[in-house]
């Protein structure tokens, strides 16, 4: 059982599917800037299962996802492309980077 520190993940974003379970997909620097997913069916014990889903570094990347495929369909896809962010809203000195959908579908568990 992987442990969460949501203090270093920026804005993470979180759902509840339609069973119950919760989820939050985020990415995190001690996870290598991977986009991870933790999920959790049992709130009350605080019990969370976490998983990188996209196992290669999106540096600052921020999650978002298609809300609405996920209300019809309860399909995640999640808007991927590796960002350098600069502080003071600089702008980084390099080549635009590709952009993709990350697509997932929980299985009945969840995972």
């Amino acid at each position: 059982m992987d442990s969460i520190n949501i203090q270093s993940a920026p804005y993470p974003v979180s759902w509840v599917a339609n069973d119950g379970w919760s989820n939050i997909h985020f990415r995190d620097i001690e996870r290598n800037n991977n986009v991870s997913l933790a999920i959790s069916d049992n709130l009350s014990e605080n019990i969370w299962s976490v998983h990188d889903i996209y196992p290669r570094s999106v540096g600052e990347w921020e999650p978002s996802y298609d809300t609405e495929l996920w209300k019809r369909k309860q399909c995640l896809d999640i808007y991927l492309q590796e960002v350098e962010q600069v502080d003071g809203e600089g702008k980084a000195n390099r080549a635009p980077t590709k952009v993709g959908v990350l697509q997932w579908k929980p299985n009945k568990k969840g995972d």
